[in-house]
């Protein structure tokens, strides 16, 4: 629970940030802020989309793309995380479930932003596709639902 409410905390942060230039974080989290614009001193993305939600019309399935960024000219869908590890494989099984909702513009790669506790960064980009592994995971998930379990 606490992990949660930190991840939210600091993806409001962040979110703050980009649409507002506003910094306002709990004292006990500003090292993940000061990650988060290390990461935009690095890379000076062009933040599109903060916080989308979206859906897939055919599959019924919805999610929220923490953002998408053109960095050096290409569309960059990125999901944030605050977590101690990243499991890249699982990240790449979302950001495809993501990228599979976005149709009305091309997106050249997938992407994790983590935020580090002690104001580091890592940004893992072109995270491979794992449509066949999302496709077999919506099935099952959908069979589970079609028997009420």
């Amino acid at each position: 629970k606490e992990a949660a409410n930190r991840g939210t905390k600091v993806h409001l942060a962040t979110e703050f940030l980009d649409k507002f230039n506003i910094e306002d974080i709990d004292e006990n989290l500003i090292n993940y802020l000061e990650a988060y614009k290390k990461f935009k001193a690095d890379y000076d993305p062009i933040v599109l989309f903060t916080e989308l939600p979206v859906y897939h019309k055919k599959f019924f399935y919805a999610g929220t793309i923490d953002r998408i960024y053109s960095i050096n000219g290409k569309f960059v869908l990125v999901d944030i995380k605050t977590t101690n590890e990243i499991h890249k494989g699982l990240v790449a099984v979302q950001t495809t479930a993501y990228k599979q909702m976005i149709t009305d513009m091309p997106i050249d790669s997938t992407a994790v932003l983590q935020l580090k506790a002690d104001g580091t960064y890592e940004f893992i980009n072109n995270l491979p596709d794992e449509s066949k592994i999302f496709q077999s995971l919506l099935e099952i998930h959908h069979f589970k639902a079609k028997l009420g379990v």
